[in-house]
């Protein structure tokens, strides 16, 4: 039998948030729940002349992509002229492992980020010497038998690579004494084989077995980078 984790990726952004500055994240393309991509409209071969007519193509019409409406953010701290907080908010993506090493060990960590924070936000809006940044979003910190920490074996525990708890409380701390959000990737859409979740779903009677894909073929799937995200 061959399982597999579900083959989307999503990332969900939990928020870490307290009383500081409000301040938002420059807009990106995504797509919104619900909506269906549409195929790119199919161009129309130019006919070249010969001694017979050809018949004239017929013009393919544009494809009609569904908008899905954005419904209101109630009960969080809003921002300037009442859009979210998030719509100003200079933020600054960390990838904890490679922004500063603290002890020497080679990997990045949270007292490094910590000791590197006015880099980002010194806490004086007078001074011109860092850059302005009001939000750090973490990729995932949860303990993981990967680098990029994506498959998770502990959603309520920090990876110990790069510190411990209370060390990410001081991050917190020194980063909400400076104005500065946090936010972290909370990656639930899928887990490490190591998972306890993933673990009781092996047996066909667990309450957790339908929380996975599984299959008797491999349908051949590949991840994004042409990985192979399905083993027997």
């Amino acid at each position: 039998m061959k399982i597999a984790h579900r083959p989307i990726h999503l990332i969900l952004a939990f928020f870490v948030l307290t009383a500081c500055v409000s301040n938002p994240v420059p807009e990106t393309a995504t797509v919104q729940p619900g909506v269906t991509a549409q195929p790119s409209p199919t161009r129309t071969p130019t006919v070249e002349p010969t001694d017979t007519a050809q018949p004239t193509p017929t013009p393919v019409p544009p494809p009609t992509i569904p908008v899905t409406p954005v419904e209101p953010v109630n009960d969080l701290p809003q921002g300037t002229d009442g859009y979210p907080w998030w719509n100003d908010t200079v933020f600054y993506e960390v990838f904890v492992r490679s922004f500063y090493d603290s002890d020497g060990d080679g990997i990045g960590d949270f007292n490094g980020l910590t000791a590197r924070l006015d880099y980002l936000n010194d806490g004086d809006p007078n001074t011109t010497t860092d850059l302005g940044v009001t939000g750090v979003w973490l990729l995932p910190i949860h303990p993981s038998p990967s680098y990029h920490g994506y498959d998770v074996t502990d959603y309520y525990a920090i990876n110990p690579e790069y510190g411990t708890m209370e060390d990410f409380q001081q991050l917190l701390r020194e980063a909400h004494r400076r104005g500065v959000r946090v936010l972290i990737d909370l990656v639930l859409n899928h887990t490490s084989s190591g998972h306890p979740w993933f673990l009781a779903a092996q047996d066909p009677s667990s309450a957790k077995r339908d929380w996975y894909i599984w299959s008797e073929e491999n349908p051949g799937y590949l991840g994004p980078w042409g990985q192979t995200v399905w083993h027997p």
